[in-house]
């Protein structure tokens, strides 16, 4: 909430020392987070400028695009950052997501999969995975998934939801009302 006051203190900083990359990330994070998209665009390539192949700018450039729903720019730059940073748990999961979105599941898959090798607890990658899985019919496999993300972190509601909607579709409609029953436990 406090992005837009961020701004003109990152100026500050930006204008005494104008090549300090950490500062220009900031910024355009800043930007994006306060609306103004081509500003922060702006920011994070004057980094890759001053810094080619940064991975952060790569990343939020990634970011900006999925956001704007133009996939193959999204997927350039989160390729991209694989190639020069391949321990992102984070780009494997948006890399994911474009992938997903282009219906190309078994990619999507295989990042969701990189991202929780690198991370076995990224909740975000597990659920992913989850989602490609049941959009695939492997609602079996979709199941062992989620029933490990709640394993690893069993307050999370949204993984109860789906993991009850997974075992409706496949059939097992007695722990699939128990689950459900036990999110709206849960949400009180």
């Amino acid at each position: 909430g406090r992005a837009a006051e961020a701004v003109p203190v990152l100026r500050g900083a930006l204008a005494l020392q104008p090549e300090d990359t950490t500062c220009r990330v900031n910024l355009g994070r800043a930007l994006a987070l306060a609306g103004d998209v081509p500003a922060a665009r702006a920011e994070f390539e004057a980094v890759l400028r001053l810094a080619p192949g940064h991975p952060d700018a790569m990343f939020n450039l990634g970011v900006m695009s999925l956001g704007q729903d133009d996939l193959d720019d999204a997927g350039r730059w989160f390729e991209r950052v694989v190639s020069e940073s391949p321990g992102s748990a984070d780009t494997h999961v948006n890399l994911g997501i474009v992938r997903q979105r282009e219906g190309r599941l078994d990619e999507a898959l295989a990042c969701f999969r990189r991202a929780l090798a690198l991370d076995p607890g990224f909740a975000a990658a597990g659920a992913n995975l989850a989602a490609a899985l049941i959009a695939l019919g492997r609602n079996p496999e979709a199941v062992a998934q989620l029933r490990e993300n709640l394993r690893r972190n069993e307050n999370d509601g949204g993984t109860w939801g789906t993991l009850a909607d997974a075992l409706f579709q496949t059939g097992e409609l007695d722990e699939a009302a128990l689950l459900f029953l036990a999110k709206l436990h849960r949400q009180q």
